[in-house]
């Protein structure tokens, strides 16, 4: 129940530079390019104050009603998220947050169950599955030559120019083609789109090994 909870049950936890990071939810967080953010993030994609983070009534609710682009919950996009579960995943643009409630998602190992067993990536069914056979994602075509890029590249980042080079031939693409590719990716992947990261002047890093056969 709402009224057992306190206002350190609930964290916001994202991935920047190669690093882990957490929040606890206390008052009003703001994400945004803005340096007087909580969280800053420098992607031109991110309106200066794109969302704010804030508990009402006990569960985190997150608010980008004034932000040009929103969030994306899974395969939709929204102008506010109410979160419900123990774990919740959003993104903006292509930078992924998961709201994280610390009592209950004791109870729910499912991203470090999954990160305990192998990844596997599958290029007769562009499927990533667990070492159990258990199915993660499946990808179109393009996503697949974009992910299994990244994948390549492990533990470093793959590049703009890589990326175009492997989906499109290098040739016939823009940045927001690439930028709407790698949405879709996160969106395939799930509770696992917290490891795929943007890398500020580099490109894009996937932050798990990924057998590829």
């Amino acid at each position: 129940m709402a009224g057992d909870e306190t206002l350190d049950d609930w964290f916001l936890e994202w991935q920047q530079a190669g690093k882990q990071f957490r929040l606890p939810i206390r008052g009003q967080l703001t994400i945004g390019r803005s340096r007087g953010c909580d969280v800053t993030i420098e992607d031109p994609y991110i309106s200066r104050v794109h969302c704010t983070v804030e508990l009402r009534d006990g569960r985190p609710f997150v608010d980008a009603s004034a932000a040009l682009n929103g969030l994306r919950i899974g395969a939709r996009e929204a102008s506010s998220l109410e979160v419900r579960l123990p774990r919740q995943v959003f993104s903006i643009a292509n930078n992924s947050f998961a709201i994280v409630n610390a009592a209950e998602a004791e109870s729910d190992k499912t991203l470090t169950y999954t990160l305990e067993r192998s990844l596997i990536l599958r290029a007769s069914t562009r499927e990533l599955t667990d070492s159990t056979g258990k199915l993660l994602a499946q990808f179109s075509t393009a996503e697949y030559l974009a992910f299994s890029t990244l994948a390549r590249r492990f533990p470093d980042a793959a590049n703009h120019s890589e990326l175009g080079e492997a989906v499109w031939g290098g040739m016939g693409y823009d940045q927001y083609q690439l930028h709407r590719l790698l949405q879709r990716i996160r969106q395939r992947l799930g509770d696992l789109a917290v490891l795929l990261e943007n890398v500020r002047g580099e490109g894009y890093r996937f932050q798990a090994k990924v057998d590829i056969r």
